[in-house]
């Protein structure tokens, strides 16, 4: 698999759906130190875990949501 992600400093908010471990926080937050981090996960054991040992607690500006993907973007989707 390859993912060419192109830094951009004008990146400010970031929607990961689907957490699991945080790969792709960690992945992100080096690209965009600056940018605002909202996770959402389906499942809130996926989360703590996450939290516990792949050091998501040591992100600021990171929001972990329990919710159903596509419920969380359909409740949402105005604000974008």
């Amino acid at each position: 698999m390859y993912i060419r992600i192109i830094p951009s400093p004008s990146i400010r908010n970031i929607l990961v759906l689907g957490v699991a471990g945080g790969d792709v926080i960690h992945m992100l937050h080096a690209l965009y130190p600056e940018a605002r981090i909202t996770g959402v996960d389906i499942d809130e054991k996926m989360i703590e875990i996450g939290k516990k040992y792949f050091q998501l607690r040591k992100f600021t500006g990171l929001k972990l949501i329990v919710a159903d993907a596509k419920d969380f973007v359909n409740k949402n989707i105005h604000g974008i």
